[in-house]
């Protein structure tokens, strides 16, 4: 549920409307620098799924409407310049967490929507070894990625800056790899 807060100072977001809201870690301590994007949902277009499967195949990516890092104690405010009637979401980026989606926003014009508190959690580790197939020789320099499962979530993140490559980390050498903070689920 929103929380009552008041709207963000016009230095930080000086749009008329926007989303805000709070980071904090998984024992309520406040989340500082953390990558914070405002995208255009897929939902808006869901007759378009053609068109954008093409886009993917051809490597165009969606990127951000707007973006930040969270404040010292936090807070963080993207404010949107025209509102119209679309759906939004927000994605969470950070080096020590999970990642973090809230989709199905609506932004109002003269308003700002609180998201309330945003809990980010540590994520898992994943650590393997590739070899060719039948063999113990390592495939160095391979790329693992781990994907979301669909073809909208895996396209919208790789349009974050930073995330082109998805969640993904090169094999060493001796083929193994670790990656760490990918998503529990």
């Amino acid at each position: 549920a929103p929380q009552d807060r008041t709207t963000p100072e016009p230095a930080l977001a000086p749009s008329a409307q926007g989303v805000s809201g709070l980071l904090v870690d998984a024992h309520n301590g406040p989340l500082a620098d953390v990558r914070v994007f405002l995208l255009e949902s897929a939902l808006n277009q869901p007759l378009a799924v053609p068109a954008l499967l093409q886009m993917l195949q051809q490597g165009l990516m969606l990127g951000p409407l707007a973006e930040t890092r969270s404040a010292a104690d936090g807070t963080f405010a993207l404010g949107l310049a025209v509102a119209n009637d679309k759906y939004y979401e927000l994605r969470f980026l950070s080096p020590a967490h999970a990642d973090v989606r809230i989709g199905d926003l609506r932004i109002l014009a003269d308003q700002w929507h609180d998201v309330g508190t945003v809990t980010m959690a540590p994520g898992t580790t994943l650590r393997g070894r590739i070899t060719v197939e039948g063999t113990d020789t390592p495939v160095p320099q391979a790329i693992v990625t781990v994907e979301a499962g669909t073809v909208f979530d895996d396209a919208m993140l790789r349009g974050l800056p930073g995330r082109e490559r998805g969640l993904s980390t090169q094999v060493d050498a001796t083929g193994h790899y670790e990656l760490r903070n990918a998503p529990r689920t």
